[in-house]
């Protein structure tokens, strides 16, 4: 009612308002330094909107953004993005400046899922049905634990923390309990067949790159600090050896690996990979190795 008041009182047409040439007109009236015009196109499913700054006081265009989607249930961020571009920010801009708001968010949430495990001198696979852990995220620091286990054969359980100096790169160290037992019943006691079981704790260092505020990737791996391995050969002489403390994952090291994509606020999913290697700490060469694959999905509040 007020601004059909006004246009009223000047005269101005209803159809007209949003003309460039009427924009510092009406701009004065109500005494602003700036209006906003714009344009909304749609093209099969891609929308575009347009939009341009005018100086009130001399009409001239004083910045001009626009922004193209095809979901408009994300069309209030790409109106915000707009917003930015008016106010004299570059797309490049916006999204650092969204990108350290998300970022900085304290995200607390608990992940649940799957995972299936490969002896890799073997070729022994076993299907994990218990993955699950909590996680915090934040702008200086986050962690998490992780478990994927069968709870006969196979189980591996780490809790790691990252710390952010930067805003992209980030530094953690963690904690890792490996332990495995290939199937008794088909290698243990059987004459011309290996059998492999170990227990052990390692520690793993590693980095973490956050690439969006929706995306992040980190690799962590270390030496074994603790452990024992058991071996039969094929004979049926049986040992027990401590698990050598190497770094390298080559020579026998514990390497762990995570993407996480954030879909909305609250949902994500989290691809991890747990690389087990326990290496007898003998001049034999006995080693056992054992990759984990595991799909989780998350769910977390944030504030």
């Amino acid at each position: 009612m007020l601004l059909n008041k006004a246009l009223e009182e000047q005269e101005l047409q209803l159809s007209g308002i949003t003309e460039e040439n009427n924009a510092a007109r009406l701009g004065q009236i109500f005494g602003l330094d700036a209006f906003i015009v714009g344009s909304i196109m749609k093209v099969g499913k891609n929308i575009t909107i347009s939009g341009r700054a005018i100086n009130t006081q001399t009409g001239e265009i004083i910045a001009t953004g626009s922004v193209k989607f095809t979901n408009l249930e994300r069309l209030d961020k790409h109106l915000e993005e707009l917003a930015y571009q008016l106010s004299g920010f570059s797309i490049r801009e916006y999204r650092k400046i969204k990108f350290e708001q998300e970022i900085s968010k304290n995200r607390f949430g608990a992940r649940i899922g799957v995972g299936y495990s490969l002896d890799i001198d073997n070729s022994l696979g076993s299907f994990l049905p218990l993955s699950a852990g909590p996680f915090y995220e934040g702008r200086y620091l986050d962690a998490g634990i992780c478990s994927l286990s069968n709870l006969s054969e196979v189980t591996s359980i780490s809790a790691i923390i990252n710390f952010f100096p930067f805003f992209h790169f980030g530094f953690g160290v963690g904690w890792v309990w490996g332990n495995y037992s290939m199937r008794e019943e088909e290698y243990r006691d059987v004459l011309g067949k290996e059998w492999y079981a170990y227990d052990y704790y390692a520690l793993v260092f590693g980095i973490v790159y956050r690439v969006t505020q929706r995306l992040r990737i980190s690799f962590h791996q270390g030496p074994a600090f603790t452990g024992v391995l058991h071996y039969q050969d094929k004979d049926n002489n049986e040992g027990s050896y401590k698990v050598k403390s190497v770094f390298f994952m080559t020579q026998g090291a514990t390497m762990i690996g995570n993407v996480e994509y954030l879909f909305t606020e609250n949902l994500s999913a989290n691809f991890i990979l747990h690389w087990n290697n326990a290496q007898a700490d003998t001049e034999d060469f006995i080693r056992s190795q054992n990759i984990i694959f595991g799909l989780q999905i998350g769910y977390s509040f944030s504030f």
